[in-house]
């Protein structure tokens, strides 16, 4: 799915940019300090996704106040742009908490288009879709990746991936990467499954075990609200499993491994 602005109504794009720019900008709370101009750059790179899918690929306009467009077959989308996968990546994680936390979260798709917008000119710019994503009743998950969201593939475990760039306590930190995920981690009841790639990294009990051991939970709950995982107490309390040697020892002595790295 691909097209370009200048192939589409611009005066529709720019008129339904134009009006919910201002709704916008009325309110402070939504506007964060932004310009009028800078919001309607934003509304206008939104919108025009949301007419090319009206106008070349069947989607109709969803009436409901602050909803995007409906699909061909009668059901609801959101669409997402930005100009960079970073960008789409921290799009998918905001849904990910506005679909159960918006003001909106009886009308919030369970389907979400985003788009990488390439822009040459203010009317020369390219959308060619990034991925769709389903709600799986806990988090948006794409077809490409997102392999850390599918709690399908992996029905045994909740997965997260390890941040891109790491240092020798990522493992402890993986929900301050992951700030969105911790409470359906939680409500899980899995043990995590730390991963890079396809390569599991390490094992953490689930939340129920680790919080029945006093000193993890104490740990725990002092570094509220983004998780912090004790991680060498988890180790010497037999609840983490480490399958790695980049994180055998860390600077801050978080981890600290004196014996053989569990086998995979």
């Amino acid at each position: 799915m691909k097209f370009n602005r200048r192939d589409l109504d611009l005066e529709l794009i720019h008129s339904r940019a134009f009006k919910e720019a201002q709704g916008i900008f009325e309110s402070p709370s939504k506007s964060r300090g932004r310009t009028l101009g800078q919001i309607l750059d934003s509304c206008i790179q939104g919108q025009t996704a949301e007419v090319g899918l009206m106008q070349l690929y069947g989607h109709t306009e969803d009436p409901r106040k602050f909803n995007d467009t409906i699909d061909s077959n009668g059901v609801p989308t959101e669409e997402k742009t930005s100009t960079s996968v970073e960008g789409i990546h921290k799009a998918i994680n905001k849904c990910n908490v506005d679909k159960v936390t918006s003001y909106r979260i009886a009308t919030y798709p369970d389907i979400v288009y985003a788009f990488l917008v390439t822009e040459k000119t203010n009317y020369d710019v390219e959308y060619e879709l990034y991925d769709i994503y389903n709600w799986n009743g806990t988090e948006f998950v794409g077809s490409k990746e997102n392999k850390s969201v599918d709690i399908n593939t992996d029905s045994d475990y909740f997965v997260l991936d390890l941040p891109k760039k790491y240092d020798g306590d990522s493992i402890a930190k993986i929900f301050m990467y992951h700030k969105d995920k911790e409470k359906a981690w939680v409500k899980s009841n899995k043990p995590l499954k730390i991963i890079d790639g396809d390569k599991t990294l390490a094992v953490v009990s689930c939340y129920d075990d680790l919080m029945s051991d006093f000193t993890v939970s104490k740990v725990m709950r002092n570094y509220r609200p983004n998780i912090w995982l004790p991680t060498y107490a988890i180790w010497k309390r037999s609840l983490m499993k480490l399958y790695d040697n980049r994180f055998a020892t860390c600077n801050n002595g978080i981890i600290k491994l004196e014996k053989e790295l569990v086998d995979a």
